[in-house]
């Protein structure tokens, strides 16, 4: 994680992280201040650069579908996963 630990997950009864989608969400044991803390975190994250993510997220497909076709898929079991990856 990249600079100072958010004051939400100071405390593990205040979140949850969601590993099928990477992404954190907050319990009711959540105090008001963490709560602005993790908006705070989302709101840095969708105003960084976004191209980062856009370049990252393309070589994770790239990454997905050579996998894939290691794996003996045909090309419309890949387009089907591809597609189901990126909804996620």
């Amino acid at each position: 994680m990249l600079g100072p630990e958010p004051y939400f997950l100071k405390n593990p009864e205040w979140y949850y992280h969601d590993d099928e989608i990477n992404r954190y969400f907050l319990t009711d044991k959540a105090p008001k201040e963490a709560v602005e803390s993790y908006n705070e975190f989302y709101d840095a994250l969708a105003s960084s650069n976004l191209s980062f993510y856009a370049m990252a997220m393309h070589d994770a497909e790239i990454i997905l579908r050579e996998r894939l076709k290691k794996q003996g898929k045909s090309q419309e079991e890949i387009e089907t996963l591809v597609k189901k990856w990126r909804e996620n």
